[in-house]
């Protein structure tokens, strides 16, 4: 069993404080994942964003145009 500390993190563990999750801090974090499922980085990855939601800013087009609703271009 893993001990953690109060701060939630394991002995050793380096904290990775991921600032806004607009399409860089997705991809960071999401690069941050795959090197931690590989087991060659001790990370705790925290993404923290305004919004409780990723919006694709790319589709925006779509939704003024009228051809798709807004919840379709949100990713919780």
């Amino acid at each position: 069993m893993v001990e953690h500390s109060e701060n939630g993190r394991t002995e050793g563990q380096r904290r990775v404080l991921i600032v806004g999750a607009g399409y860089g801090g997705l991809r960071t974090a999401l690069r941050l994942a795959v090197l931690q499922r590989s087991e060659r980085a001790n990370l705790q990855v925290v993404l923290l964003d305004m919004n409780d939601y990723h919006q694709l800013i790319t589709e925006l087009h779509e939704v003024a145009g009228g051809r798709t609703p807004v919840d379709e271009v949100r990713l919780p």
